[in-house]
């Protein structure tokens, strides 16, 4: 739709129907460069007295905002705003007006940053205002933008007015002192100084939370701008107005982590790093603590990640996944392969399942490509009884993997003594190739022929097991007197098919796809046909004329796993193993 003129702009004016003609998007949708025009011209009306934007604000018409085609004209209307030659005083009772009637979707900070850079008497304009009407400026928190805007053209002069709101304002007063110095630059020691002392003082006298969260976020906006000689002073003050107990300020420090971690020094960022452990997180801080993690791992300090991460996952065990941390584990698994396998192995040796089935279930690759490990273990200086126990977790952890289980005992015994190989060696046969007698074709073989492979005679053994194994089973037949009866066979297909039923329900309760896509049952047939509107979107007396055919043919999907042998043959052995493998406690 086309823009409107400045006659139809001023007609509507007159008539009183200016605003209500944007919060009814009776424009249609303008951005861009047809906003900016829009705005232009009604800031140049209101400007030169032809129109009066401000009384026109009625109340009835603001009532009305509510969906999103009011909220465009909110938006429209409070960019004009800040563009009109008009007082502080005005300014804010006009944000007022349209603040509370709707959605915010403009910060009124940034509203008022906006309007202060038409002028540079604008925001000492402001403070003025606060002088004479404290509560009118504390419901929208704009004495801040006054001091920071006004630190860009007489920075001497309002510094000083934020000094002695900090040392003499109220509580409220102090924490807009406080934000109105966010990330200021100072020229010289003396003045940095005077900066961390006067933010110390603040501390000392008042105890609001409030105010210790601003002294602490803008501390960390600091290390923007200051001195190396001055840095220490900073950190020191970090330290002394973090209080570990206040969740909101546990996010600050997540998120400067986040977010500032190059102004930081390392020791620095470690330190805060480990002070997480001791402080009151919540797992809402977990996606940006994910962030910040990642970024010390690229650095180099994979082993404070661990544990940070660590520490999350048992305080949070319901509330937190290891998939949460998926910065984490895609800076991971996009390192090099021995990154991998030292969290792998580091984890195993743990001992705690938690960790294992972490492992399985976010860091190691799915079903159809199993990841298959290559670890010298020699270089982690294992103790005999370690062997053994590795595996047995490894097999509780990637049980449904055996590619990758085989691939780790087999890792194993090649750094192995001669001792255990024997138990590394049942481990194959008994957990692994009863379960998936097929391994032996699709993998063990061609690895037990490979020149140079250390665990030849290991995989050799465990091949002659199974194929005597299976060589056994196949003597035996299949003696009728073990057949199941047909009812039996009626209940465990019924048990199997209910059990894929709330397999697919619960994937789909879980799935995002479902919550955004349409699911249609299909009782007969090979396809569907939809008919898609098209054309003028009035026609509406021929469906033919305003309608296209299109024709979906069905097409299938499919998922295939290997169930282990034994959940069929001996389901409650099956299962008292692993849960032995589960609850075993580290040897050393």
């Amino acid at each position: 739709m086309s823009i409107p003129g400045r006659s139809e702009l001023v007609a509507l004016s007159e008539n009183g129907k200016l605003i209500h003609s944007f919060l009814q998007d009776e424009w249609g949708f303008l951005y861009g460069a047809q906003q900016e025009q829009l705005v232009r011209s009604l800031s140049t009306l209101h400007n030169d007295k032809i129109i009066d934007v401000l009384s026109a604000l009625h109340s009835a018409d603001l009532a009305q905002l509510g969906n999103w085609q009011q909220s465009r004209g909110q938006l429209i209307l409070i960019d004009t705003i800040t563009r009109l030659d008009i007082s502080a005083k005005e300014l804010i009772s006009a944000l007022q007006k349209l603040s509370p009637a709707g959605p915010a979707l403009v910060d009124g900070k940034v509203a008022v940053a906006a309007w202060c850079e038409f002028s540079d008497n604008r925001p000492l304009e402001l403070l003025e205002l606060y002088a004479l009407s404290k509560d009118e400026l504390y419901e929208i928190s704009f004495v801040s933008v006054a001091i920071r805007m006004g630190i860009k053209s007489d920075s001497k002069f309002f510094i000083e007015r934020a000094y002695e709101l900090l040392s003499c304002g109220d509580a409220g007063g102090k924490k807009e002192a406080v934000y109105g110095l966010y990330s200021v630059d100072l020229q010289g020691a003396g003045l940095w100084q005077r900066l961390i002392q006067a933010f110390g003082d603040a501390l000392d006298v008042c105890d609001e939370p409030e105010l210790q969260s601003a002294l602490l976020k803008t501390s960390f906006s600091l290390f923007n701008n200051v001195p190396e000689d001055v840095r220490h002073d900073v950190e020191s003050l970090v330290l002394r107005i973090w209080s570990p107990e206040s969740s909101v300020q546990v996010d600050e420090v997540v998120r400067a982590l986040a977010f500032g971690f190059d102004e930081m020094r390392p020791e620095f960022r470690l330190r805060l790093l480990s002070m997480l452990k001791s402080a009151e997180v919540s797992p809402f801080n977990v996606s940006i603590l994910d962030i910040a993690l990642s970024r010390f791992f690229k650095s180099g300090d994979v082993l404070q990640v661990r544990g940070i991460i660590e520490f999350f996952l048992r305080k949070f065990e319901l509330e937190v996944k290891f998939a949460h941390f998926d910065s984490v584990i895609r800076s991971i698994n996009s390192s090099a392969v021995a990154e991998l396998n030292d969290w792998a192995v580091a984890w195993l040796r743990s001992g705690d399942f938690l960790f294992g089935k972490a492992l399985d279930e976010s860091l190691i690759e799915s079903f159809e490509s199993q990841h298959i490990f290559e670890i010298d273990f020699e270089s982690y200086r294992l103790a005999d009884a370690e062997y053994g126990f590795i595996a047995r977790k490894s097999i509780a952890a990637f049980f449904l993997k055996p590619k990758t289980v085989a691939s780790l005992i087999i890792s194993l015994a090649r750094s192995a003594n001669d001792n255990v190989r024997d138990e590394l060696e049942a481990l194959l046969f008994t957990a692994v190739l009863i379960n998936y007698p097929s391994l032996a074709d699709s993998m063990l073989e061609t690895m037990a022929e490979h020149e140079g492979e250390r665990a030849s005679d290991l995989i050799k053994g465990a091949l002659r097991k199974i194929k005597s194994y299976l060589d056994g089973v196949a003597r035996a037949g299949n003696p009728s007197e073990l057949r199941p009866s047909e009812r039996e066979y009626q209940l465990e297909w019924q048990r199997s098919s209910d059990e894929m039923n709330d397999a697919m329900r619960n994937a789909r309760r879980g799935s995002f796809i479902s919550q955004i896509a349409t699911e249609s049952l299909i009782l007969y047939g090979n396809g569907m046909v939809s008919w898609v509107p098209e054309g003028d979107k009035n026609v509406t007396e021929n469906l033919k004329d305003s309608s296209r055919r299109i024709e979906t043919a069905m097409t299938s999907f499919t998922h295939s796993m290997q169930i282990p042998r034994q959940q069929l043959l001996d389901p409650v052995g099956l299962d008292k193993m692993l849960l032995s493998y589960i609850t075993e406690k580290s040897p050393v």
